[in-house]
């Protein structure tokens, strides 16, 4: 993966999702001129997260390579998203303020901040 990632992060013009610190360390992170933190309220994205996961359920909607969720992987499975969401959530708000405080970041703590900063952008 950092094989495939390194030579876009070296290059201009990029945005990548953080989702991924576990297998490329600060490749990512150090190359980047700006980190965009959503550090939405566990009410507004769990939410979210429970909509989108219910309709790939209802829609048995293809996710990659043909896997799928099922209701049992999404409330039994150790790998489940909503699981590693709610077991991450309270370490990463402890967490990222310390780890990231030698990047420029913006932290979005609400929808209303998040539509406020991108509007900037219109």
């Amino acid at each position: 993966m950092r094989a495939k990632v390194g030579p876009i992060v070296a290059g201009p013009g990029w945005v990548i999702d953080g989702g991924y610190r576990a297998k490329l360390g600060d490749l990512v992170i150090r190359n980047a001129d700006l980190v965009v933190w959503l550090d939405l309220p566990l009410r507004v994205w769990l939410v979210r997260l429970l909509r989108r996961t219910t309709g790939r359920v209802l829609r048995r909607e293809e996710l990659w390579n043909g896997n799928r969720e099922t209701l049992r992987n999404v409330i039994f499975s150790r790998e489940s998203l909503l699981w590693y969401s709610l077991a991450n959530f309270w370490r990463r708000r402890r967490l990222y303020p310390a780890e990231l405080a030698q990047y420029k970041v913006v932290r979005l703590r609400t929808p209303k901040e998040v539509a406020q900063w991108l509007a900037t952008f219109a």
